[in-house]
């Protein structure tokens, strides 16, 4: 239930009424991010389900090995996990306690998972999407219907 307080609206009320309010308290039900750079692969065998890669900024051989911490950081160990290599290697935070969904290929895309993956030469954050997720299929739904018929793809 909401803890809503209405505010006098008469101009009239007296000027040594003081209202005492709490804090607002103000949560994210979900975030939405326009996908700018970065690559997109649908999965083959399942189409509502896809992987966007996003490249991390760092120049580490595929022998190393990653360690996810303080939610949006990455650091870098040698193969024996004794040495580390590289500490800090920033990602979007798109894991946490509220949904994030990404505007990928035409569609809004729910983020389900993430890892950090080696490929093509170089390290990524590997973050699993999904189209038939209730924030993505609402979301879609809603996009598809009010978006102008001039900008559809």
């Amino acid at each position: 239930m909401n803890d809503f307080q209405k505010l006098p609206n008469d101009e009239n009320a007296a000027s040594d009424q003081s209202i005492v309010m709490p804090p607002a308290s103000i949560s994210a039900e979900f975030k939405c991010w326009r996908v700018n750079t970065g690559a997109y692969t649908p999965d083959e065998k399942y189409e509502n389900w896809g992987v966007f890669w996003e490249p991390l900024q760092v120049d580490l051989p595929e022998s190393a090995k990653p360690s996810c911490c303080y939610g949006n950081s990455i650091v870098f160990y040698d193969r024996t996990g004794n040495k580390l290599l590289c500490d800090y290697v920033r990602h979007y935070e798109f894991m946490g306690p509220h949904p994030h969904l990404l505007w990928l290929d035409g569609k809004w895309r729910e983020v389900v998972n993430g890892r950090c993956e080696y490929r093509d030469g170089q390290w990524f954050m590997r973050w699993g999407v999904a189209v038939n997720t209730r924030y993505a299929e609402i979301l879609n739904a809603g996009w598809s219907a009010s978006k102008p018929s001039s900008i559809r793809e």
